[in-house]
């Protein structure tokens, strides 16, 4: 789905140079928050400034920065704002009282917090068992750390998040949003394991470069001349220029869990009628003919309201959809 991307990219391109759109006129819509991710790296790419409605940029999203900030304590264990991230979460009973002994401890020491964590056993002013769980989280985080020089990055990545319950954390502590948090660190590892094909020789420390490059940029200077990108959830109520919606495949949109339920796929489809009704002037459907999910390569078929909305009078057709810089994409044309 790079092609995917690569199109909504160049689509918002030649709507603002030929047809002379404003950025803030465009907006991309989504059925799941994790479809976001590809589209932000390929808009941060180009220099095309973009803001996430109703949401935060993925690298952004808690579950993301926890996981990452668990890769970044085993790629650096100095680094102290990963660590008071992610020593409690998912909860090990190491409260605030207890990083203000141990931040006490570690200055005493003139050693870091994950040093002194090590020797956890000296730390006279806190409760045994507390003692014990600054141990064990240490203990594992040095498992961790073995794991990742003999264990590709995307394997390693869904052995930490297993080993710690945090897919059952984000179902405990957020049950109504659960399923897209969940859906993201998927997205995450599917991240990686594209990574690795891409640069077979990267390790972690290769992978972390790259993303800070993503996740560190700040918000844009002109913060009122943005792309909107945002989930169809949120598009009620607004209206632009141009809207492109991507992913228009049957298990995505519709969204595989209502395909069994006449009354979800309903719902389903009003979701995308909201969407298609958003656009004044242009809109832009995506499909593409597979895509990497769940850790392979899934070819889904074109989303039937792909033909509710458009008719039966339209075909897949090969051509060019920007002549000066692709050949043999495919997309929509009335014939």
């Amino acid at each position: 789905y790079e092609i995917e991307a690569d199109f909504v990219v160049h689509t918002i391109q030649k709507l603002v140079r030929k047809q002379k759109l404003k950025y803030r006129e465009i907006a991309v819509f989504y059925r799941t928050h994790a479809q976001s991710r590809i589209i932000e790296e390929h808009l941060l790419a180009e220099n095309v400034p973009y803001t996430v409605v109703g949401g935060v940029s993925f690298y952004r999203r808690k579950e993301i920065k926890d996981i990452v900030a668990y890769l970044r304590i085993i790629a650096s264990p100095t680094d102290l704002i990963s660590l008071l991230r992610i020593i409690n979460v998912p909860s090990r009973k190491i409260g605030k009282v207890t990083l203000d002994k141990l931040a006490a401890a570690s200055h005493k020491k003139g050693l870091t917090m994950y040093e002194t964590a090590k020797d956890a056993d000296s730390l006279t002013k806190v409760s045994p068992s507390t003692r014990k769980a600054l141990k064990s989280f240490v203990q594992m985080m040095e498992g961790f750390r073995k794991r990742a020089k003999s264990t590709p990055l995307d394997e390693f990545t869904e052995e930490i998040i297993a080993r710690i319950g945090y897919r059952e954390m984000l179902k405990k502590n957020f049950p109504e949003d659960a399923e897209d948090r969940i859906d993201n660190l998927q997205e995450l590892i599917d991240t990686m394991t594209r990574f690795l094909e891409d640069n077979p020789d990267a390790g972690l420390d290769d992978f972390l470069e790259r993303i800070s490059l993503i996740s560190d940029i700040d918000t844009w200077e002109d913060e009122k001349n943005l792309v909107s990108l945002m989930t169809v959830h949120n598009s009620k109520g607004l209206e632009f220029e141009a809207v492109v919606i991507v992913g228009l495949e049957e298990g995505i949109f519709p969204h595989f869990n209502s395909l069994d339920d006449t009354d979800k796929v309903e719902e389903e489809r009003r979701l995308c009628y909201v969407g298609a009704t958003r656009a004044r002037r242009f809109l832009y459907l995506t499909a593409a003919e597979s895509r990497y999910r769940h850790g392979e390569y899934q070819a889904n078929e074109q989303s039937r309201f792909i033909s509710e909305l458009l008719g039966d009078a339209w075909d897949w057709e090969e051509m060019d959809c920007f002549p000066e810089e692709t050949s043999g994409t495919r997309r929509r044309r009335r014939i």
